[in-house]
């Protein structure tokens, strides 16, 4: 209990007035008299903050808006996204290209003799076919995250000479296109030879029609001399393949994809002893956080099988309807929006959702699941972008605002009041008379008790017996009205009143009393929860406030 002060006792010593000369024995009368004492017991001022269960060192925290409603929230990240969940490494593939004789320049290996017409240059230039995904991706270029070419050729023949490439839109971090040169002497082919292409800027537009996905590779030979005559059909075989590509920004369209979202709990917990009840939340909902830097449309569903596991442990649906189930996600735009990201929301609430009937139940856990959409249209008109910062992230706010309707909801807790303190130092106590005094500023109905104990377990942590007597003798004490409202919200509190006297056999149940339990059974002015829902509102401002005191009466005879 906060706030709570004891006072000292101070006993009124009547001996301390009468003077030494005066014989009381020789005075003819007999008198009675009544002194008392009137002390304060405790004072104590409690808000629904303090009745709330304990938030800290958990990820729940108490917020107050700016009209000082008070909000019980939530937050977690749920999932983050890179490019690399959305596209894998690009699958390994490879393209060959055949030279065959008669091909190389206008020179005819079948018709001509060889060893004649050396030396001999030839160029052509090929646009190999790159498939980055399994699904219809069509790319004017990307950036390696890493990866590497190979390179194998094969001619057969031998000649003494040399293989060049040239990749006119594979562009090196230092902005030089990439150029290869292979030398062979009497030979014939050049195997396994790799290029790095990590952080390479890759184009993939074949420049004469503007069809993506195409690698340009501009191809040379050069034959110095050569030992043997080329028959007709003699070739050679230029194989390019990429090994082990990992995309870190990609132009163009991605195509359809389907990334699952993981499912997700969200833990409660309704065990705290202090905190029983019912309640109806009027305005609880659950945002999904929606940061975007990926420039393609997207669209999240929320999982049909979706639950709460109740405190007995049933399963109850968690159902989510449209509008915001499937929601379009916002996405950065090209060019102007390149590098940037975007916000965006996805809200659950009472109008799309079952979520106050899930959080009515008491749930132990709330799981959520589902799946993000790219393309969802497949809609190839649309020119996306990914960059390395891209990201998605994806988090959630949990957000019940104190704005509800509830039955027995149960706040208690014990007051150290040592009763003997009073009773011992007064002789023949008569009569014990406690006053308790409320000052309701919640819009809540309180029903409150009192209950004495002598004393506390071992433990320290609860009474160690039955309770010796009780305020009132029904179990939810006296009930006190709740504040003036409007709309919902306190505008004036209520006071209430209440003397109990303890006299004989009932005085000796509490003379020794070392604690009191408050409890304070709170409910909306209705008493309950019904169809036509009729909720208040708690603001951080409200709170009631109760004082209990003490006044002893003792009987004092003076004899002849």
């Amino acid at each position: 209990m906060k706030k709570i002060f004891y006072l000292s006792l101070l006993v009124l010593l009547l001996s301390a007035c009468i003077k030494e000369e005066f014989d009381l024995t020789k005075v003819g009368i007999q008198a009675d008299a009544s002194p008392s004492l009137a002390v304060p017991l405790v004072y104590g001022n409690i808000s629904l903050e303090q009745i709330l269960p304990d938030t800290e060192g958990s990820d729940v925290y108490l917020f107050v808006d700016n009209q000082n409603l008070l909000h019980l929230k939530y937050g977690m990240l749920l999932d983050s996204f890179t490019l690399s969940d959305i596209i894998t490494t690009v699958p390994d593939q490879d393209t060959a290209v055949v030279f065959k004789s008669g091909t190389f320049g206008n020179f005819d290996f079948s018709t001509n003799d060889f060893n004649a017409e050396i030396p001999i240059t030839s160029n052509r230039t090929l646009y190999y076919t790159f498939k980055p995904d399994e699904n219809e991706m069509f790319l004017d270029s990307m950036v390696m995250k890493s990866g590497r070419l190979k390179i194998d050729i094969q001619a057969d023949f031998k000649f003494t000479g040399d293989y060049l490439l040239e990749f006119p839109f594979v562009i090196s971090p230092q902005g030089e296109p990439l150029k290869l040169k292979y030398s062979v002497v009497d030979g014939s082919s050049i195997t396994s030879k790799y290029v790095d292409v990590t952080n390479y800027h890759i184009g993939l537009v074949d420049d004469n029609t503007g069809e993506p996905n195409k690698l340009k590779v501009n191809y040379g030979l050069d034959i110095e001399r050569s030992t043997v005559n080329i028959g007709d059909g003699a070739k050679i075989v230029c194989t390019l393949t990429t090994d082990d590509l990992i995309i870190d920004a990609a132009y163009g369209f991605l195509g359809f994809q389907s990334v699952d979202l993981d499912n997700q709990s969200i833990d409660f917990d309704f065990s705290n002893q202090l905190l029983t009840g019912d309640l109806y939340l009027a305005e609880p909902s659950i945002k999904l956080n929606l940061v975007n830097g990926f420039g393609f449309p997207m669209r999240t569903t929320l999982s049909s099988d979706m639950k709460a596991i109740a405190q007995d442990g049933t399963e109850i649906p968690f159902t989510v309807t449209p509008p915001n189930n499937p929601k379009n996600i916002a996405f950065p735009s090209f060019p102007a929006q390149v590098g940037q990201t975007v916000s965006d929301a996805l809200v659950i609430d009472n109008t799309t959702s079952n979520i106050a009937d899930i959080l009515a139940s008491k749930p132990t856990k709330i799981t959520l699941g589902g799946k993000i959409e790219v393309n969802p249209d497949n809609n190839k008109t649309l020119y996306n972008f990914v960059t390395p910062n891209s990201y998605l992230k994806v988090s959630l706010d949990l957000d019940l605002p104190i704005n509800f309707e509830l039955r027995n909801l149960i706040y208690s807790d014990t007051l150290s009041v040592d009763l003997s303190d009073i009773i011992g130092n007064m002789e023949d106590v008569t009569n014990l008379e406690l006053d308790v005094n409320f000052l309701n500023g919640l819009p809540l109905q309180l029903g409150t008790q009192l209950y004495f104990y002598n004393q506390k377990s071992e433990s320290n942590t609860e009474m160690a017996s039955l309770p010796t007597d009780s305020l009132m003798q029904n179990n939810t004490g006296f009930v006190i009205a709740s504040a003036s409202t409007l709309n919902g919200t306190v505008t004036t509190p209520t006071q209430t009143f209440q003397a109990i006297s303890y006299k004989g056999e009932k005085l000796q149940k509490i003379k020794d009393t070392k604690y009191i339990l408050l409890k304070v059974y709170l409910n909306t002015n209705q008493h309950g929860i019904g169809t036509n829902h009729n909720p208040v509102k708690v603001l951080s401002t409200d709170s009631f406030t109760f004082r209990i005191g003490a006044k002893a009466e003792a009987s004092l005879k003076l004899n002849k």
